[in-house]
């Protein structure tokens, strides 16, 4: 589309059609995807079967199950005394997006939740990109922000402020990163580094891996629990299911523990990184 600025005329490339058009597959992995919620969230759970969207989002006005790309999600440390409830404590349910058989709605280039903070000159939806496959678009997107996986998981921004003059979303995005790199108080956490990514209304209880209070799985009875509600055999449960310790903690050392199992899963799982 065209623009009008000071009586100059300047092309101005969408960020969906800029990735739709690079016809080239991208030689990279996919990362997991990870899901937060609250233990009292999971009896609803495993009685449909589904992780289900309680209600619209504030912004896209749908009804959307939110997953973080790649690592847990980020809550800023004055949100942790509202967010963190020792009477109802976090699950993390991780997935593989390619063993899903359906496709997200779309991914946003970073945490919406971190919109404001971000103080970005453009909308927000110019940075929502719709997607019609497992994730060919996200990983173009990866690969013109970050160069590999590594990179994106060591907030390792490649793209130059001036590479993509044209396609105002990139532009802006390098922006914020070359200023958030220049920042000598404390930047605005990793949600400027996080790819937040849609699905419409539900998503199969289907996780790989599952992060989860000690109190849960510590037990006989809690391990035979935790094995029947996602069907994982005993070697499975030793692979893929991570208790934190949720008793005596306080709840940034809690939410630390929890992101710093959510990297270690990312590692360990069988992935060119």
């Amino acid at each position: 589309m065209f623009s009008n600025y000071n009586n100059e005329v300047e092309l101005v490339i969408n960020l969906s059609d800029l990735l739709r058009n690079i016809q080239e597959p991208v030689p990279m992995q996919t990362l997991p995807l990870f899901h937060s919620t609250r233990r009292s969230a999971l009896p609803k759970m495993l009685l449909t079967g589904h992780i289900e969207a309680q209600e619209a989002d504030e912004y896209f006005q749908e009804f959307l199950v939110f997953f973080f790309y790649g690592r847990a999600r980020y809550i800023p440390e004055d949100e942790l005394e509202d967010e963190f409830d020792p009477t109802d404590p976090p699950i993390v349910l991780v997935y593989d997006m390619e063993q899903l058989e359906i496709f997200p709605k779309r991914f946003v280039a970073f945490d919406s939740g971190g919109y404001g903070r971000l103080n970005i000159p453009l909308p927000l939806h110019e940075f929502a990109i719709s997607m019609l496959t497992q994730g060919e678009e996200l990983k173009k997107f990866i690969q013109r922000i970050y160069s590999e996986n590594s990179n994106y998981l060591n907030k390792k921004i490649t793209i130059d402020h001036h590479d993509y003059p044209l396609c105002s979303a990139l532009e802006k995005l390098a922006a914020l990163y070359n200023r958030l790199r220049e920042r000598t108080s404390k930047p605005f956490g990793e949600q400027a580094y996080t790819v937040e990514i849609h699905y419409e209304r539900k998503v199969p209880l289907a996780p790989v891996a599952v992060i989860l209070p000690a109190s849960m799985v510590s037990t006989p009875s809690g391990r035979q629990q935790v094995l029947a509600a996602f069907r994982f055999t005993e070697k499975q449960f030793e692979e893929r299911v991570h208790g934190y310790d949720e008793m005596g903690e306080t709840k940034f050392r809690m939410y630390s523990n929890i992101l710093d199992i959510a990297n270690s899963i990312v590692q360990k799982m069988d992935r060119n990184i």
